[in-house]
């Protein structure tokens, strides 16, 4: 009668380099070592499949992802946080016989760690109350009658050309071919292709701002020689923190609770424009100083910092994203990809708070650290979009005293009409590009419906602003 014989492993150790070679029965067997391939029927995150349904081995294993199916914490088995835990004294021993080795320190020992909190905000963080709680936040006023006068006389002067814009809408959403769909087998039958294979949100918005850019930047070419003082950036990153106080009769004063708190503001930008020159300023003194007798929008019985998580490990800084002899640092305009945001409030008070970190770390370098209202104000424009829907907003930063909220306040200006009570409803109504635009509208001739020039015509405004 045949036996069976148990798994053998054979280690071989060349030039520093393991090798484990196993040999068993069953040829299933996953063995978790550093070869090229290795066997297994399960798929793993991060692996590539190779000849005979062999999968290579992840470039990094510490990354495969050992919970596929996203198993809730309520499943968690009972001793799962006492296998997990942390033991800082076994890593304190690595760290002395494995060199290089960086040890794992407990949070309220490493070198960042602040007794005082500080409440973050990255491209993460949604708040609750979106726009209202930015413009609190960054002690800003909303001015009435939309983007100021002199975007609004572009936005009719300039030509619009519609028939570019129309194609460069076709080509993102009609003729754009994903390469990572594209079926090379014929796997999928033809009317499945063609219905359930178009264009996602995240491949065809980078794609109508990137060409609506290139068509700004043609006209400036053509009218004017101030090309080249400007400069297009992507994904630059910007730091900035303050401190906000929040001084109201409406506060009622509660043991445990500080209405005086630290904030930071960490994003990174999908496009800027920056130039030689600063923008121009959108108000003029005398309107900045009637912001004194005008009031903060409210969210109470919420703290300002309601929905903003705190911590007490961070760095304090002031970073624009290039050194300070750049020969271009001044913003222009700001381009947001919000994809991911499906509501008006979110995406505008994301709008401000991009607006707010990369002028006030400008300020901070210009005037210093200390508290203030600015001789010279600072401007700066954003668009937001996501491919079909298009928000404006021009912010103008007067002062980077925000221990109160009385005095000179920070203006802001936006496309979208607004309502009074700005913490219940939700009316900021943005600017169509179309409303709809498909391979299924075979009933419509160009196969999209509802195309509007005001979205091209407002972006184009606030892209050749100062240029003209």
């Amino acid at each position: 009668m045949n036996s069976v014989l148990p798994k053998q492993h054979i280690l071989f150790v060349q030039n520093g380099i393991q090798s484990v070679f196993a040999k068993s029965v069953s040829p299933s067997v996953v063995i978790p070592c550093r070869k090229r391939v290795y066997y297994g029927s399960g798929k793993h995150k991060g692996g590539m499949i190779g000849r005979y349904g062999r999968r290579k081995y992840p470039p990094n294993w510490r990354a495969v992802n050992f919970n596929p199916a996203q198993i809730p914490k309520a499943w968690k088995p009972l001793d799962w946080d006492e296998k997990n835990r942390i033991d800082y004294e076994y890593e304190s021993k690595l760290a002395q016989y494995i060199p290089g080795y960086k040890p794992k320190v407990p949070p309220h020992r490493r070198e960042d760690h602040h007794d005082e909190p500080m409440h973050a905000i990255d491209n993460e963080t949604c708040s609750s109350y979106g726009f209202p709680q930015a413009l609190a936040l960054t002690k800003s006023v909303v001015v009435e009658g939309g983007l100021p006068a002199k975007l609004q006389e572009l936005q009719k002067s300039l030509p619009n050309p519609e028939d570019k814009v129309i194609k460069i809408m076709q080509n993102a959403l009609l003729f754009d071919v994903d390469p990572c769909m594209v079926d090379t087998k014929n796997a999928v039958k033809r009317y499945k292709f063609d219905n359930f294979r178009h264009p996602t949100p995240e491949r065809y918005c980078p794609r109508i701002l990137k060409e609506f850019v290139r068509l700004c930047d043609a006209h400036i070419c053509r009218v004017s020689d101030k090309y080249h003082d400007r400069f297009n950036m992507q994904n630059l990153p910007c730091k900035t923190w303050f401190q906000r106080a929040e001084k109201t009769s409406e506060n009622v004063d509660i043991l445990d609770v500080s209405y005086d708190w630290k904030v930071s503001i960490d994003v990174k930008t999908f496009m800027q424009l920056l130039s030689k020159n600063p923008l121009s300023l959108f108000a003029t003194p005398d309107e900045v100083e009637e912001t004194k007798n005008r009031e903060l929008v409210s969210i109470y019985p919420k703290l300002l910092i309601h929905s903003i998580k705190p911590t007490h490990n961070y760095t304090p800084e002031h970073t624009t994203g290039f050194l300070e002899t750049w020969h271009k640092p001044h913003l222009h305009t700001m381009v947001l990809n919000t994809t991911n945001d499906h509501s008006s409030k979110k995406t505008m008070g994301r709008m401000l708070f991009h607006l707010f970190c990369a002028l006030h770390s400008r300020a901070v370098q210009q005037y210093g650290e200390t508290p203030q209202v600015l001789a010279k104000p600072l401007a700066a424009q954003a668009i937001a979009s996501d491919g079909r829907q298009f928000y404006a907003m021009t912010f103008q930063l007067n002062t980077t005293d925000l221990k109160d909220d009385s005095g000179v306040k920070n203006m802001v200006w936006t496309s979208a009409p607004l309502t009074d009570d700005l913490q219940i409803e939700d009316q900021y109504t943005p600017t169509l590009l179309f409303d709809e635009c498909s391979p299924l509208l075979s009933y419509y001739p160009d196969y999209y419906h509802g195309y509007s020039p005001d979205a091209f015509a407002t972006f184009q405004a606030l892209w050749l602003n100062d240029v003209l």
